[in-house]
């Protein structure tokens, strides 16, 4: 018989009293301030595990527990039946509105807010994480600054605001750009960061959005198929005056009434008429005396990496 196994560091444990059963040891626990795990057994000796240099760079880019921030992962929306038939319905709900109301210029301001909070996720965010750790202060973005302030405001830290400002800087000047000037897209600032705002949407989106089963990645495309052809080809026959809706709202009321008085006057009546909304990727047009761009919307990108 094994006699009674007694750990230095607390009262005796387990005894065994058969040959072939080890004793059993209890293990006291601790971590040390690199976030390893470190073990106390009896006889009073600590085995500390050595992490690898790929832990210990993880572990730095790593908020600390004591922060004052809270850490959470981020959630993930599994879509279902239901969440397909409210898609459609509040789709075709905001293209009729935005056909008998004309509210682009809202819609525009919408979409750059949007596209901000977008930017300081996806960009912003790991970029000033990345720089952070290289330059060695990276607890120091995961501080808050405010970390005694009540309703919540201690939960953000200075790497979240100084992402949400660079994102909205952005997202700002290009709203400002939009609405200001007669021919945005003549402008490369301009066009270039509505093309870095959309791909953020779009990773955001598929970063959150999911399809658990071909199931539902069937019903969706289905159904996105048949709201497609209607607001296209069949809603111009319940119309007064034939117009497709989904083409009247993704160029913003339509191309001009008169284009040769529009290209002598932009400026003038409904020759603002005919500018895609923003919710598109644009290239523009090289060598081509007609001017113009390329324009992928964001749904294309969207709808397949769902699937």
């Amino acid at each position: 018989p094994i006699p009674p196994i007694v750990s230095e560091a607390s009262s005796p444990i387990v005894s065994s009293n058969f040959p072939s059963q080890r004793p059993v040891e209890t293990s006291h626990h601790s971590v040390d301030p690199m976030g390893q795990r470190s073990t106390s057994s009896a006889g009073g000796a600590t085995a500390a595990s050595q992490p690898s240099s790929a832990a210990v760079a993880e572990a730095a880019t790593r908020p600390p527990r004591t922060a004052g921030v809270t850490n959470t992962q981020e959630d993930h929306l599994d879509l279902n039946v239901y969440h397909v038939f409210g898609f459609v319905v509040f789709a075709s709900a905001a293209l009729f509105i935005l056909f008998y109301f004309e509210i682009y210029r809202v819609v525009t301001v919408l979409y750059g807010i949007g596209c901000s909070g977008a930017m300081a996720f996806v960009i912003f965010r790991p970029l000033y994480r990345y720089l952070a750790t290289k330059a060695g202060f990276i607890h120091i973005l995961w501080t808050s600054p405010c970390p005694k302030a009540g309703c919540g405001c201690n939960t953000f830290s200075y790497l979240e605001i100084l992402s949400t400002i660079s994102g909205y800087a952005v997202g700002i000047s290009w709203l400002y750009i939009g609405l200001t000037q007669l021919d945005p897209h003549s402008n490369t600032y301009y066009w270039v960061v509505q093309n870095i705002m959309g791909a953020s949407v779009c990773i955001a989106f598929l970063g959150v959005i999911r399809i658990s089963s071909i199931k539902i990645a069937t019903i969706l495309l289905v159904a996105v198929f048949i709201y497609d052809i209607f607001m296209v080809f069949i809603s111009p026959y319940f119309t007064k005056e034939g117009d497709s809706i989904m083409v009247t709202v993704a160029t913003s009321g339509g191309p001009p009434e008169d284009p040769d008085f529009c290209e002598k006057y932009p400026g003038e009546g409904d020759c603002r008429k005919g500018d895609p909304l923003p919710m598109v990727l644009t290239i523009p047009r090289v060598n081509d005396y007609r001017g113009g761009a390329n324009l992928l919307g964001l749904g294309d990108i969207v709808l397949p990496g769902l699937l």
